[in-house]
């Protein structure tokens, strides 16, 4: 089964890291697989059938024949989609983190967009209206 994973990838071009980024599997379990140093996971096998587009019975079949895999795209940026899958793998601890970072990143975003607002008119009655008093 090794050398069929290896081959699905190298013939679409893409490196374990490019195909890790793909799937949201970890880039070193995709090495150890490909090697047959670990055994893929019957969710990774799904996953990775769906990329190669082939069945599962032609991911795992011994002798390889070639297939033409649909194209592979990687996005330079990560789509809402991409990101939103990946959170799926993520321990309660781990989204508590990104949720974390987020909120982080957020407030300050926020608060500049506060300070830059451009006021419409009925801001501005009310700044002149405090600014009377």
């Amino acid at each position: 089964m090794a050398n069929n994973l290896k081959r699905l990838r190298e013939s679409t071009n893409l490196s374990t890291r490019d195909l890790g980024t793909k799937t949201g599997i970890n880039y070193g379990t995709l090495s150890r697989m490909e090697n047959g140093l670990q055994q893929i996971p019957e969710e990774y096998a799904k996953i990775l059938a769906d990329i190669f587009n082939v069945s599962l019975d032609k991911l795992f079949n011994r002798t390889f024949q070639e297939v033409n895999p649909k194209p592979i795209i990687i996005e330079k940026e990560p789509t809402y989609t991409n990101i939103l899958a990946g959170l799926d793998a993520c321990t309660t601890e781990q989204l508590d983190r990104i949720e974390s970072i987020i909120h982080d990143y957020i407030k300050p975003q926020r608060e500049k967009k506060k300070e830059h607002a451009v006021p419409n008119g009925k801001d501005k009655a009310i700044e002149e209206v405090k600014t009377r008093q």
